[in-house]
Parts: C-alpha cells; structure tokens; sequence
C-alpha cells in the first residue's frame, strides 16, 4: 500500500507529526499494524493511546504511565520500586501497550487510583511537572540507546483543543535535526477540520505527512477478495464470479469492513450448500440477513 509506504518514509525520515485520516471500516486499525510491523523494532519504543479524551495532564500522565509499565514488565525500570507499591492490590501481565481509564483520571485525591492495561496504580502524586520531567529522562535515555519513542494517538479527533496543542509543545522536547519522540495521529476524516483551523497553525507546521486511507474503488475489490482467500489458503477451492461486483461494490460503498462482513457470510452460504463459486445470489442472500441490523 503507497500510503504505508510514504508514512514508513516519513518516519524513518525523522518527522515530527504523521497523520493518517479515515472513514470508520476504511482499514485503519490494520495499516496502523503493518506499519509497525515494517519500522525496525529495535529503533522504537512504541506508546499508543487509544482514549485520547484527556486533558492535556491527564495525557502527559498517560505517556509516562504507559512507558513505566513497559519497563516495569522486563523489570529494569528505575522506577521499579514506585510501580510495586502501586500494583500491590494484585494485577498482573502489563503488556507494552499503555491504555488509560479516562473515567478515574482527573482530580484524584491523595490514595486514589487508576488503571494502565487493567493493572491499578497510585498517583503517587504525579503531576503535570513530574511526568514531563520523567518524560524528558525517558528521552535522553532512549537517545543515548539511539532509539527513538513512537507516540501513537488512535481517535486522534477526539483530542481536547488544548491537548491538540500539548502535542507541538511536546514535539519541542526534541533537539537538533533528529527528533526522539515522534508522533502518528490516526482518526477520522474530521480530524483534517480541526486541524485546518487557523489556531493550530504552528502545529500544522510540524506534519510531515498527511493520508487518507479511502474506500476501494470497484475494480480495487476483486483483488481484495483474492488477497483475504489467499491469505488463509495456498490452493483456495473457491471462486468469484464476476456478477458480485456491482452488487458488492453498491453494498458495501466500498468499505473493507463491510466488504469482509458480507463476504464471509456469502461464504459461509455457498459452504453450507457445497457451492465452490460465489455468486450474486450468495450475496443477496448474504446481505438480507443483515438488513434488520447496522453492517
């Protein structure tokens, strides 16, 4: 995919901000995947954030959170001794991937918790000063490794307009021409909106690369299709025949996630009756069992 291609680009090219827009269905979640997959996974320490309905101290609070519980689960963070106090009521298995609860953020009081990939930790008094200040010494300890830190902000258009602008002054830790801490903000079509107001001038100044991963075209769908078989079977034992398109393409409007909801049911029709070739009939019969629900 060319939009992968020129993201994986950017990044290793040392942009500051990358940002990929699409419709919900249009496949974001899986290029997020594969482009992961593609960077070199010695050179990024990877933070997503997957509910960033936070203020901006609730966000820096996220990104030291999520970087301290990796650390925490090879068990060479300095701030071992911190985490285990915290985690003492009894979870287990952080998992490298930080995910905040927004519901017990906020203004915690003295002893109150929150959660960071289901294990609960103390505030400990952390606040908006400390975490930037851990932050930073996450930073040059990652520089001196020449490792970088990757933040990635799923649902980025439901950033709060002052957690939007925390990012460029977050993008102001780096020094020199070779940034440490990079940032991908994957969302929905009217992130592009929010960000062309005249306010976030100067954090538009720092996107290398905007994309917008759209729906398939028509003739994009049949090479789809084969993809998705081929990728579960070397010798597929079905076929397509080429009365689906239209019906296919009408359906769906394009969208893979839909596109793959009505084939697999289309699938598992022709299955059930021992047919080897998909037809529109399939499909009709296929998409009729979902007319009294939202595909």
């Amino acid at each position: 995919m060319q939009i992968l291609d020129i993201l994986k680009f950017s990044i290793l090219q040392g942009s500051l901000i990358s940002v990929i827009v699409g419709e919900p269905g249009v496949g974001k979640t899986q290029a997020l995947l594969t482009l992961l997959e593609r960077l070199p996974q010695d050179s990024y320490h990877k933070v997503e954030i997957l509910n960033p309905a936070l203020s901006p101290e609730e966000f820096l609070k996220s990104i030291f959170w999520s970087m301290e519980t990796s650390h925490y689960a090879r068990g060479n963070s300095p701030y071992h001794v911190m985490l285990s106090r915290a985690s003492a009521e009894g979870s287990q298995g952080v998992s490298p991937i930080g995910v905040v609860e927004r519901k017990t953020l906020g203004d915690m009081g003295e002893g109150e918790t929150f959660r960071v990939n289901n294990v609960t930790f103390k505030d400990l008094g952390l606040t908006k000063d400390l975490a930037l200040k851990f932050l930073k010494e996450r930073l040059i300890e990652l520089k001196t490794k020449q490792a970088k830190l990757l933040l990635i902000i799923d649902e980025a258009q439901l950033l709060p307009d002052e957690t939007l602008e925390e990012l460029r002054l977050i993008t102001n830790l780096n020094e020199g021409t070779d940034p440490v801490i990079q940032i991908l903000l994957i969302g929905q079509p009217n992130l592009r909106e929010r960000l062309a107001s005249p306010k976030f001038l100067p954090l538009r100044q720092r996107i290398s690369v905007f994309e917008e991963l759209k729906p398939l075209d028509k003739d994009e769908i049949l090479p789809y299709l084969w993809f998705r078989v081929n990728q579960v079977s070397d010798r597929p034992e079905i076929n397509f025949h080429k009365n689906i398109l239209r019906t296919l393409y009408k359906s769906s409007k394009g969208i893979p996630r839909l596109i793959n909801k009505l084939m697999d049911r289309a699938l598992f029709l022709a299955y059930t009756k021992g047919e080897k070739v998909i037809t529109k009939k399939h499909l009709k019969e296929a998409k009729a069992t979902f007319e009294n629900l939202i595909i």
